[in-house]
């Protein structure tokens, strides 16, 4: 397979990108000028409007779909080369923890549970 030079990309690439911003430039607008009427106004509006809120959800679900490939692509990259490495070491602190807080429960449960008890008894005197 041979390879392409990047000057022979480009030049198809800029005339492509040429044509279509300039069919986009030549299409016909609905927004000729100022409305002539009062009753004018809120269909040129309405118009605009529309126009603004459709580029707008354009963009929006092109940036959409452009984090959502980063996302992947960073989800991917995390559960194949991070995850793994991390994950035992995760394990490890979760597991001393657990001793720990077992060990703190069985020593602070008596005099807690004890506390409450006197507190029970103490409401019903």
């Amino acid at each position: 397979m041979k390879a392409i030079s990047l000057s022979k990309i480009s030049i198809p690439i800029l005339i492509l990108t040429v044509t279509i911003s300039s069919s986009i430039f030549a299409q016909d607008r609905t927004l000729s000028g100022p409305p002539n009427a009062l009753d004018k106004f809120g269909t040129v509006g309405s118009t605009a409007l529309k126009a603004i809120f459709e580029a707008l959800n354009t963009s929006w679900q092109k940036s959409l779909a452009f984090f959502q490939k980063i996302l992947d692509w960073l989800k991917n990259t995390w559960n194949t080369y991070i995850w793994h490495k991390v994950n035992p070491r995760i394990g490890e602190e979760f597991e001393k923890e657990r001793k720990e807080m077992v060990e703190s429960i069985k020593k602070d449960l008596p005099f807690t549970f004890n506390a409450f008890w006197i507190k029970i008894k103490s409401f019903f005197k």
